[in-house]
């Protein structure tokens, strides 16, 4: 369920390697403390706030299209990960997330 002051839903895309979950996520000029990245089960939660610019002086925009405010992205995974081994990097506006698979679910190699 979706927070009710969530404002935008980042881009993502999900893929699986051999033996990782990538989730690459667009938050174009979002902090990185302002980004929370939560597991709870299979679930992964991506939640954070691009902050709407305070020292905005006699501007009047004509146009305004960038995401701002909070935003809130749950992605279920179908299977099990090793969160010690978790990577997490953000970079030019992508928040790419490295999930390795737990070892004996990649072991298995039955995917």
């Amino acid at each position: 369920m979706l927070d009710k002051a969530v404002t935008w839903i980042p881009s993502m895309d999900v893929y699986e390697m051999d033996e990782n979950y990538i989730l690459d996520a667009e938050l174009p000029g979002v902090a990185r403390r302002s980004i929370k990245v939560e597991f709870s089960g299979l679930e992964v939660t991506i939640r954070g706030e691009r902050k709407i610019e305070s020292d905005c002086g006699n501007e009047r925009y004509h146009m305004l299209e960038g995401h701002r405010g909070r935003f809130h992205r749950t992605f279920l995974l179908p299977e099990p990960v090793d969160r010690n081994r978790i990577r997490v990097d953000l970079k030019d506006g992508i928040l790419h997330i490295v999930l390795p698979k737990s070892r004996s679910q990649a072991a298995r190699g039955d995917r």
